[in-house]
């Protein structure tokens, strides 16, 4: 079967639609959503470069030790393994040199060590040796603040600020890629922007967050609220094809939103087995869904944490986002909407070719699907719950 890729390569932009959404030119105005969302930013496929794993890594390597001025990091996960320690090591260089060095670590880094409770006792040497190199982060100079505490009892734990931003003097990077030796081996990517209004308002976005604040001062980008309704818009308008890659965007509402989609190609990338429990009890229920709304089922060869949203072939929303529910509902999220073609076509041949996608074989037996639906009502459920009440409330800053 062939890879999803080549199956919506034929579907070209522009298809004379007017309403909400109107194609940006090459001239460098903004390409503009007329309600909801205000201005987008047009970015040339010349002012951004896709970096794979192994890619990105390279370049923290090369750039963080040449970095002039700045440098401003953003994670949900920072472990203190080998890879991590490794980025730190570069990140303490720089700030002892008089490089402006800023961390945000959400406070999930010190409770969840390499995909495991900090509890257990197989990660005790790991969690020691993280709050190590978070103090040695800050002797060298640099600021370091954790976001979203867990709160009494963890009232907090699923309310997390799950952004990935780093900024290098006049470049901005943002996906899906955190530091840890596990995620560095995992397929991921981020795309690194050279727009000065861009990178400047993912600066924005980071110093607002690094001053106790929720809401993104520009709408350059996409945040939070804003991530859900752009991702909806996009879906529910498609024309042609919906391509989305995530490994948590399992849910009701999904499966609710591809059935109403009038694409006639829609596919969902998610990997074979997931990381996570939770995940793994829905998906055979929610692929059942997917399926019955014609939409194909794909993986990767290997684990996959990449997050996108492909529409139409012209339009593609990277970012955080892991572009579920619960992830717009309960996290703090940044997202950018990319419509430059040509940098979509490079895209598509990464990290869609044939070489790398493969249909998911999906033959689940009664009791999982009868589990995977009690569980999929279940945590719906409870991300609507939390939407209703911690999730606005938990303190951006943790005060330690």
């Amino acid at each position: 079967m062939a890879g999803v890729g080549r199956q919506v390569g034929g579907a070209r932009r522009n298809s004379g639609r007017s309403g909400n959404y109107r194609a940006a030119s090459s001239s460098g105005s903004t390409a503009t959503f007329s309600h909801e969302f205000g201005n987008v930013a047009n970015l040339s496929h010349d002012e951004l470069t896709l970096l794979e794993t192994d890619d990105f890594v390279d370049e923290l390597r090369r750039r963080i030790p040449t970095a002039k001025h700045r440098i401003f990091v953003q994670l949900m996960t920072f472990d203190g393994d080998d890879a991590g320690r490794e980025i730190a090591a570069l990140l303490e260089g720089a700030a002892k040199d008089g490089i402006d060095v800023r961390l945000l670590v959400d406070r999930f880094a010190l409770h969840v060590v390499s995909d495991q409770s900090a509890r257990r006792k197989a990660v005790a040497g790991e969690l020691a040796s993280t709050k190590q190199m978070f103090a040695q982060l800050r002797e060298s100079g640099a600021a370091l603040k954790f976001t979203h505490p867990f709160g009494p009892a963890n009232v907090y734990s699923l309310a997390r600020n799950h952004k990935k931003i780093f900024v290098i003097d006049d470049h901005a990077y943002l996906g899906g890629i955190n530091i840890s030796d596990h995620n560095f081996e995992w397929r991921d990517f981020m795309v690194r922007v050279d727009n000065g209004e861009v990178v400047q308002a993912v600066v924005d976005d980071f110093a607002h967050t690094f001053n106790g604040g929720r809401t993104s001062a520009s709408d350059l980008i996409v945040t939070n609220e804003a991530v859900e309704q752009l991702f909806d818009s996009l879906v529910s308008t498609a024309e042609r094809s919906v391509i989305l890659a995530s490994p948590y965007a399992i849910d009701i509402e999904f499966a609710r939103l591809m059935k109403r989609c009038p694409a006639k190609v829609k596919a969902l990338i998610s990997p074979r087995r997931n990381n996570i429990f939770l995940f793994r009890a829905m998906t055979p229920f929610i692929n059942e869904r997917l399926k019955r709304a014609d939409v194909e089922l794909q993986t990767y060869r290997r684990f996959s944490h990449a997050k996108f949203l492909l529409v139409d072939d012209d339009k593609l929303l990277i970012g955080s986002s892991n572009y579920g529910r619960h992830s717009f509902w309960c996290n703090q999220e940044i997202g950018l909407l990319i419509t430059d073609t040509v940098f979509i076509e490079q895209f598509k041949a990464t990290m869609l070719g044939d070489e790398h996608v493969e249909p998911l074989i999906h033959r689940p037996s009664r009791l999982q699907l009868l589990v995977g639906a009690i569980v999929s009502y279940w945590a719906h459920s409870v991300a609507h719950l939390l939407r209703l009440t911690i999730a606005q409330r938990v303190p951006n800053l943790s005060s330690k």
